[in-house]
């Protein structure tokens, strides 16, 4: 009994030397710092380089890495937290065994059953020399989690940890016999290895595993004495534990590093996408073989191509879009290492095989993979840029815009009364299932059914046309006031169908056959139109939008005048033409289509323009 004592005595003073290194550990920050900068930085610098294989060693720790330590932090509390409450269940369900084996004696019977005078009686010394205590602290734990999980901070957890290695110390120092004590240390070298990798501290895993080798090591050597192989048995697993711990860290440190760096990447992804968005047409993402990684519905309603087109897709081939001559030139520059944007004159096709002159604002990064994601800016070169036709080759839509601008001059109308270009914006585009259809969506409460928004395909059909322009402007005279009641009278069909009230015996709108004639295109066509739906556009960020918009869908389009070749981009205003050098025949031309449109013109000038008189009296 006195040699039993002796060795349970040998725990205290292994308690006292623990405290004692925490004492020390509590003083060594400040003395390494005094001598850091003269003799235990560089030793540092050797020791860590020598650590993570040799890699450089900065010198001051850059804004990212000091991100990764407390989001690292942040894991690792919510890590052990989630680890504690996977283990409740299995840690209850044990600690209820062992308290029915104690209670109804069907547990076996133990080799060693202690009897020390202060231990009151047999349980105690049991409940120590076996992992049932580890079980128990690990079970506490877990239902302090459980009902506060918020109380858990990165100290706690340390002390846990500190805890649990000194109950693994006790349980293999009460051991009487050599096979009880290794079979017991797996069982703890189990528990040790489970508690470092979850835990990822590295220097409380080392410090934890250190003083857990040193109090093994003299435990074993009073009792039995120290051979070699027992040393290395002793002190192996807590080295490869420590490095486990050291490599699992490291992963998850590089994987919190990448993604906080695609993060970055993808925020500055969009934050370039949205400058060039404000000064381009279209903004398109391209693959390193120069495919697109996204559809763009906003480069197809540049070029008037349908949005479904495949070039236009997720694959489609952007070299394809250019025009021939100028490929070779895009390739050779996008080929050319540049940390820099760079702008590009090109030319694109669009689809009617015209060539169309654009800038194109490129730079580019690399992915997760380590390819080159190219964001190129689209912007169509300035109406001023461009070479004009000559006047006799103008069709006769664009004589009838001059001849308007006479009549307004001639009435001492300003130009901007008789603009009909609308807002120099573009109309947003609206993507998702309606984006196939020929849509626009207008403002119900406005009397000219101001435009808001389009979908793609209405965009190639009928131009880029600008935002809040009135539909009702580019339906004929003679068709404006049924159009309008056509579109009222559906308004109120939808809004008493999607309130409740019975519709029944009430007749549904329909469609309506109508001529449009929009003042950009210079040319009228017959449509079907019909009110597919009344839905709410207000927003709560935006308070400009209309309350409630109308979907306007058209329907077997069909031309009435032969539209001429395109000599100009539509969508674009008209400017003030110079007359001087213009032939006879082409204003006799201009006289004539002016006499024709003496009816159908509008009286809304002043004095002189209800005939064709005033307009021959206009001094050209």
């Amino acid at each position: 009994m006195a040699k039993l004592n002796t060795g349970i005595a040998m725990i205290y003073p292994i308690w006292g030397f623990l405290m004692l290194i925490l004492a020390l550990a509590r003083l060594a920050p400040a003395a390494f710092k005094a001598g850091r900068r003269a003799t235990f930085s560089p030793i540092a610098k050797f020791l860590r380089s020598l650590i993570w294989g040799g890699g450089a060693v900065a010198g001051a720790a850059q804004p990212l890495d000091k991100l990764v330590r407390d989001i690292g932090s942040v894991r690792r509390v919510e890590r052990l937290s989630r680890f504690l409450m996977w283990m409740h269940p299995f840690a209850a369900l044990t600690v209820a065994v062992h308290l029915c084996g104690w209670i109804f004696q069907f547990d076996s019977p133990m080799e060693h059953d202690y009897k020390l005078p202060f231990a009151g009686g047999d349980g105690i010394i049991q409940l120590f020399a076996t992992g049932r205590f580890v079980v128990l602290l690990l079970f506490t734990c877990s239902v302090g989690t459980a009902y506060y999980p918020a109380w858990w901070t990165p100290l706690r957890f340390g002390f846990f940890h500190v805890l649990l290695t000194i109950t693994c110390v006790v349980a293999l120092a009460l051991q009487q016999i050599t096979c009880r004590w290794w079979y017991n240390n797996v069982w703890v070298v189990m528990v040790r290895t489970g508690m470092g990798i979850v835990h990822g501290d590295n220097r409380a895993t080392i410090a934890n595993n250190s003083v857990f080798s040193l109090a093994a090591l003299v435990a074993f050597q009073l009792r039995w004495g120290m051979t070699a192989s027992d040393f290395q048995l002793i002190v192996l697993p807590s080295v490869l534990i420590c490095i486990a711990s050291a490599l699992v860290e490291q992963a998850r440190d590089s994987e919190l590093r990448a993604t906080l760096e695609a993060k970055a990447s993808k925020e500055l992804e969009t934050s370039v996408e949205a400058v060039l968005a404000t000064i381009c047409d279209a903004v398109v993402l391209l693959s390193s073989s120069f495919q697109l990684l996204r559809p763009s519905p906003h480069l197809a309603g540049l070029l008037l191509r349908s949005s479904s087109s495949a070039v236009l897709m997720t694959g489609g081939n952007f070299i394809d879009l250019l025009v021939e001559s100028d490929r070779n030139a895009f390739l050779q520059s996008m080929s050319v290492p540049s940390t820099h944007a760079k702008m590009l004159h090109s030319h694109m096709r669009d689809a009617n095989s015209s060539a169309v002159k654009v800038h194109l604002y490129h730079t580019k990064y690399l992915d997760l993979e380590g390819q080159p994601v190219h964001i190129i800016g689209i912007r169509e070169d300035s109406e001023e840029n461009r070479l004009q036709p000559p006047l006799q080759a103008l069709p006769s839509s664009l004589s009838m815009q001059v001849v308007h601008e006479v009549w307004d001059r001639a009435s001492g109308e300003s130009p901007a009364a008789s603009s009909f270009s609308g807002s120099s914006d573009p109309m947003p585009l609206v993507e998702g299932e309606q984006a196939m259809s020929l849509c626009v969506w207008v403002d119900a409460s406005s009397t000219d059914l101001m435009m808001v928004k389009c979908t793609p395909e209405f965009t190639a059909w009928s131009g880029p046309s600008g935002l809040n322009e009135g539909l009702l402007s580019w339906v004929a005279p003679w068709d404006q006031s049924n159009f309008y009641e056509f579109f009222q009278r559906s308004l109120q069909y939808y809004i008493r169908k999607q309130s409740g009230h019975e519709v029944e015996g009430v007749e549904e709108p329909g469609s309506m056959l109508l001529q449009l004639k929009p003042p950009h295109l210079g040319r009228s066509f017959k449509a079907e139109v019909e009110i597919v739906e009344i839905c709410d556009g207000s927003t709560e960020d935006s308070f400009s939008e209309p309350r409630i918009l109308g979907c306007v869908s058209f329907k077997r389009t069909q031309s009435t005048q032969k539209c001429p070749s395109r000599n100009r981009r539509p969508g674009r205003a008209s400017r003030h033409l110079d007359f001087n050098g213009v032939d006879g025949s082409y204003l006799a031309g201009l006289f004539a289509a002016a006499a024709e449109s003496t009816m159908a013109r509008p009286s809304t000038s002043v004095g002189g323009a209800s005939s064709v008189g005033s307009a021959t009296r206009v001094n050209l």
